[in-house]
């Protein structure tokens, strides 16, 4: 069942790029929009194949591949300054994020991973702001981020309350 999905995805993942290799071809008369749309849905496969095995497995490809990807999409991408910079250091953040709570999962009860999953969360959202903050100013924490802070404890307690039941 496995390998089928997995052709099957091979196949439509071909079939996408070359859908867009060919309309590009006929519009532009060279290849343009269509090496990003075709270097996403590389990247998209390369995810997804691994998808089919297990999480761990998934999560690494997106731990291996996403660097390179935001690197090549930024190379073709000429105007876009910004997005390698920015792109790496949101993706370690995520990616930290990410296999925190991979191990959360793997060594506690589901409630407990998913309620320390929503107290990570909240560091994860000082993190990420104190980059864009050096990146393009504004406040570190705003009304927005109190309210899913609050958001978060209010979950994980109930998470932990029902944990208990």
């Amino acid at each position: 069942m496995k390998n089928i999905a997995a052709f099957a995805a091979t196949a439509i993942c071909f079939t996408a790029i070359l859908t867009c290799v060919i309309c590009d071809l006929a519009i532009a008369g060279t290849l343009t929009w269509s090496l990003i749309s075709g270097l996403s849905i590389v990247f998209a496969w390369l995810i997804v194949l691994p998808c089919l095995h297990s999480f761990t497995a998934a999560l690494s490809a997106v731990t291996l591949f996403t660097l390179p990807y935001l690197y090549i999409l930024g190379l073709l991408l000429h105007d876009a300054p910004l997005l390698f910079p920015i792109g790496v250091r949101m993706t370690v953040i995520a990616l930290v994020y990410l296999w925190c709570v991979r191990l959360f999962f793997r060594f506690l009860r589901h409630r407990k991973a998913a309620a320390a999953a929503c107290l990570l969360a909240v560091p994860l959202c000082l993190t990420i702001n104190f980059c864009l903050t050096g990146f393009f100013g504004g406040p570190l924490v705003d009304g927005w981020d109190i309210l899913a802070f609050f958001v978060m404890g209010i979950a994980a307690a109930v998470l932990l309350v029902s944990e208990r039941r």
